[in-house]
């Protein structure tokens, strides 16, 4: 087996447990178990389509599955928060939002990628509860 296919097939291999791991929590919002912070999702949207794009255009073809599937999940997670979610937001909810907006700014301003996933990876808060 050939390196780029030993990568293909991780990249595959994540993204199904990636797409298997997401399926309850989705399950847990439409059944109101789960209540999905509706600012910290839309941070978590936008981080997430800036790592894929990067990633993208940095070449990346095995890795970009699974981050295509947390941008659409995280994409879902915020559509769903408008009906199932809460809407409260506080200071460090407004910094995140604005260091992801100065993160866009600065990723086409220095044309950098690997300098926009850098800063994604490094500013992106964990997913909320």
């Amino acid at each position: 087996m050939s390196l780029a296919s030993f990568t293909a097939a991780c990249g595959i291999i994540s993204t199904v447990l990636a797409v298997y791991c997401g399926l309850p929590y989705f399950v847990s919002i439409v059944r109101g178990h789960t209540r999905p912070h509706q600012y910290s999702w839309l941070i978590l949207t936008i981080m997430n389509i800036i790592v894929t794009v990067s990633q993208f255009l940095e070449g990346a073809r095995s890795s970009i599955y699974i981050s295509f599937t947390f941008a659409i999940y995280s994409a879902i997670i915020y559509g769903l928060s408008f009906r199932y979610g809460s809407r409260d937001t506080s200071r460090y909810d407004r910094l995140l939002l604005a260091l992801s907006l100065v993160t866009i700014v600065i990723w086409v301003l220095s044309r950098s990628n690997g300098l926009a996933i850098w800063l994604t990876i490094t500013l992106m808060p964990s997913p909320p509860p």
